[in-house]
């Protein structure tokens, strides 16, 4: 690759907002180039959950650019990592490396996503497996996380509105191929049907030994805030990261039936209360009628709301 390569596109997230369903969707579009490894989270200096150091954001952008090498010539070429909607420097860096890039971001009902995010940060072994409140306590950038509006504007104070495309996960639940096309069309591509249009968008997969992820979750958090990452190699080369590895993306189980939660209609109208000036703020932002989003009756959401 030349100094001139440059990738086209970039989704920034949110979380569990159906990105991961939009990057499967496009990656099968002939005229499209995504990386089969997920979220390369380049831009940004800590990880998402654990706000840990990211040693990829130290990275020379060869590296990054390693992730491309198969892609053509012709092929429009991105990548998404929800880690960036929320990253200050992401905005900048992202900038720097290219002033002309688009941006997709995913954003799904703000309490939804936090109730979404916190079983799922449990699951793959992120966070321990401790009561809602005691999460957004003690990790409360999930909850922060959710604050779009306040994100979002670093990023229309960066780049132009027309480099910008807010895909709601509400359209991509109710209209898939209307929103796809969408997006087809904003990176300035040829209509295409996926085969994984009609898949389950955001099925949360659960860990069968979600004690033994958090364990292995802990333990790379424990060698990175004590600098001793010089350790990794050798993990590697006596097979304890394989294992890690092995673990996480293959010992789950797509999870069919919805969690039961038991969160209680006080949280909810916390959270409702919590989120509710930011999205008052981004329906002028994005000019999209959010009341969806706000304070509803939440006796109404029964036990299976996820």
């Amino acid at each position: 690759m030349d100094d001139s390569f440059k990738i086209d596109f970039i989704g920034i997230g949110a979380a569990k907002a159906g990105t991961t369903w939009l990057a499967d969707a496009l990656r099968q579009h002939p005229d499209i180039f995504i990386p089969e490894k997920k979220e390369l989270i380049y831009f940004c200096k800590t990880e998402l959950a654990t706000q840990i150091r990211n040693y990829r954001y130290e990275k020379p952008i060869t590296w990054y650019h390693s992730f491309f090498k198969g892609a053509a010539p012709a092929q429009v070429k991105g990548e998404i990592s929800p880690h960036y909607l929320n990253a200050p420097e992401a905005v900048e860096k992202i900038y720097q490396y290219n002033p002309e890039i688009k941006i997709i971001a995913a954003l799904r009902n703000p309490v939804e996503r936090v109730v979404s995010h916190y079983f799922y940060a449990i699951q793959i072994g992120k966070i321990p497996a401790v009561p809602f409140a005691d999460a957004i306590n003690k990790y409360p950038i999930i909850l922060k996380y959710g604050l779009y509006f306040k994100h979002l504007t670093q990023y229309y104070n960066q780049f132009p509105t027309s480099n910008i495309k807010i895909v709601l996960f509400d359209d991509l639940k109710a209209h898939p191929q209307s929103l796809y096309s969408e997006v087809l069309n904003f990176l300035s591509v040829r209509e295409y049907v996926p085969s994984t249009l009609d898949k389950k968008i955001n099925r949360t997969k659960q860990n069968r030994i979600s004690g033994l992820n958090y364990l292995i979750e802990s333990s790379r958090i424990f060698i990175h805030q004590n600098k001793l990452l010089f350790l990794r190699p050798f993990l590697k080369y006596i097979g304890i990261t394989p294992l890690a590895e092995f673990v996480r993306d293959h010992l789950n189980t797509t999870y069919n039936k919805r969690q039961k939660i038991k969160l209680g209609s006080n949280i909810y109208g916390m959270l409702y209360d919590y989120y509710s000036e930011d999205i008052n703020s981004l329906e002028k932002l994005i000019d999209r009628d959010l009341s969806g989003w706000k304070r509803v009756d939440c006796s109404a959401l029964g036990p299976n709301f996820f």
